[in-house]
């Protein structure tokens, strides 16, 4: 795994992100990671990230938080491939099924996984910064706060919140972090340094502008769809029909995060490439010679099929 993803995955853990098996017979873990709604721009940046590791786009979530508690919660939600690399980083951060600070979390504890530690746990308090740390014992959270003092040269403190703990970093340090982290954060989530605005919500956004807003998928299992991507004007094939009956809205990005699309797009197309495309050459003897690079999709992935194509400009 190279070691930018690597710090990335590390950074989901020590926040929101799991390791998990599918079955208790597989042998290899898998990645899962679940936003809230108003975070979904961080979410889709995170996908163009490690979308190479996933075999599903991102997927809506939706539950009660308790028997007793009538009111859904949305949520969507990224899932990866069961791969052997998950499974070596779940020996580093599991014991017994619960999820800890690991050992070497020294060596671990990159400005990028800083960065997506923060993106995930983050809060803004007192004008510095509360890093969420509740599910970890006190002992693992002093350790973490030790690496930030002797590494990074912050100030940081232990609260206790409702006898959770948690670590401040303080408004003296917030520059330096900054410096530090800020070129490895999404544009929405620069807020908790106190650098941006955050991100927009669904209920932000005027109902005339909602639909534009919009990625949606269908529930219907049929056909798939063959979008070619030739420069020369290919047509689109497949089952175009009007199977979309039911959409679940899964997601809202601002005007301003346009280039949350863009960022890495080319080793964004060349995982699709890798998984689903495939290369066509005209038959010998005719009198043109094209080339074509095609990618398949599920007729349920439409959407981000014709993002592509505007976003490329043909297809």
């Amino acid at each position: 795994m190279p070691k930018y993803q690597y710090s990335v995955i590390v950074g989901l853990l020590l926040s929101d992100g799991s390791l998990f098996y599918a079955a208790s017979h597989t042998k290899s873990a898998r990645l899962s990671f679940e936003q809230s709604y108003g975070h979904i721009g961080y979410l889709l940046y995170v996908f163009s990230i490690l979308s190479h590791y996933c075999s599903v786009h991102p997927y809506h979530r939706f539950r009660s938080r308790s028997k007793s508690d009538d009111k859904q919660h949305h949520s969507v939600c990224l899932t990866s491939r069961g791969l052997s690399c998950f499974s070596e980083l779940y020996s580093i951060f599991y014991i017994n099924k619960v999820k800890i600070i690991p050992e070497n979390i020294y060596e671990l504890l990159t400005p990028v996984a800083l960065a997506y530690g923060i993106q995930g746990d983050g809060q803004p308090a007192s004008n510095g910064l509360r890093l969420c740390t509740d599910s970890y014992s006190v002992q693992e959270v002093v350790k973490l706060m030790n690496v930030l003092i002797l590494k990074y040269r912050l100030v940081c403190t232990l609260h206790m919140q409702g006898g959770k703990p948690r670590i401040y970093i303080s408004a003296k340090s917030m520059s330096l972090l900054s410096s530090i982290v800020k070129a490895f954060m999404c544009e929405s989530m620069l807020y908790k340094l106190r650098l941006g605005e955050k991100t927009y919500k669904l209920k932000d956004i005027k109902p005339k502008e909602q639909k534009r807003h919009y990625s949606i998928i269908s529930n219907k299992e049929s056909t798939s769809s063959l979008i070619s991507l030739n420069p020369g004007g290919v047509k689109s094939s497949g089952g175009f029909s009007s199977v979309l009956r039911k959409v679940y809205i899964i997601g809202v990005r601002s005007i301003s995060n346009e280039n949350l699309y863009i960022k890495d797009l080319g080793s964004y197309l060349a995982g699709l490439f890798e998984g689903d495309g495939h290369i066509s050459i005209s038959k010998p003897g005719s009198k043109v010679q094209n080339l074509s690079l095609s990618i398949t999709f599920h007729l349920k992935e439409l959407p981000l099929a014709e993002r592509l194509k505007d976003t490329i400009g043909f297809g």
